[in-house]
């Protein structure tokens, strides 16, 4: 059976997860339809391709590194002193 240390932050595992699947995978379609559709154009057409998904990442780094602005709702009540 599972600790409940650990069934308490598997929310919280899971969503790690997720949002680095998300940004890896928006990550890879940015670079191959650069790749692709984008090459030899100027910077401007690069920074269209590519800031969405560098924005992606820095969210889900961001959510990473500091988790309470985040939105973590289930925390315990700290106890009156």
């Amino acid at each position: 059976m599972a600790s409940r240390p650990f069934l308490r932050s598997l929310p919280g595992h899971l969503a790690f997860v997720l949002s680095m699947l998300i940004g890896a995978t928006a990550m890879d379609i940015a670079v191959y339809s650069y790749f692709y559709e984008g090459w030899g154009q100027g910077a401007a057409n690069a920074a269209a391709y590519l800031i969405p998904p560098v924005l992606v990442v820095a969210v889900c780094a961001t959510a990473t590194r500091w988790p309470r602005p985040g939105g973590c709702t289930w925390t315990r009540a700290r106890p009156a002193r």
